[in-house]
């Protein structure tokens, strides 16, 4: 739990349909935030497959780098999962239900979705997301405030796990 670590703009897409809506919650956030030292964006085409798909996947990769443009290649990435049922949980997990589209998820520094939007992109979304919701986050994560607040929950989380063992002592 580092006060200091970065906010992170996800981008995930599981079908070709969802991939095409991207661009247009994808590029306004790079134009905004490209220079902004603590906030990272990644995009991510995740897709499941068996051992054909494992045995295509050289010739798909090609094509999806042929179709990812220059600029766009540092913050994206491609997940091939051959075993359903781990990228079946990893949706369920996160609430990912349609395939068909893409979904744009904002992290904290330590990992916790805070916010999240599916669907083609609105410019209320991204007016809230780049005016609110991005700039609350990031200072919030460099406060004096945020280490009081983290070691405050840490100091009253560890004596309930010191009172469990000292009861268990006491059996």
């Amino acid at each position: 739990q580092d006060p200091s670590a970065q906010c992170t703009i996800v981008a995930l897409s599981f079908r070709d349909f969802g991939y095409k809506l991207l661009p247009d919650w994808v590029q306004p956030l790079q134009q905004e935030f490209s220079d902004h030292p603590r906030v990272q964006l990644v995009q991510i085409n995740m897709t499941e497959g068996g051992w054909l798909f494992r045995a295509m996947s050289p010739i798909l990769t090609w094509m999806i780098r042929q179709n990812t443009p220059e600029s766009e290649r540092d913050y994206s990435y491609l997940y091939y999962n051959v075993n359903p049922v781990e990228l079946s949980n990893f949706q369920f997990g996160l609430g990912l239900h349609n395939v068909l589209t893409c979904y744009i998820l904002l992290l904290d520094g330590v990992g916790r979705v805070r916010w999240m939007a599916s669907g083609p992109a609105s410019d209320d979304e991204l007016k809230l997301l780049k005016r609110q919701l991005i700039p609350q986050l990031v200072p919030m994560m460099g406060n004096d405030n945020n280490k009081k607040t983290s070691s405050s929950t840490s100091s009253t989380q560890q004596p309930k796990s010191y009172s469990r063992r000292q009861a268990s002592r006491k059996r």
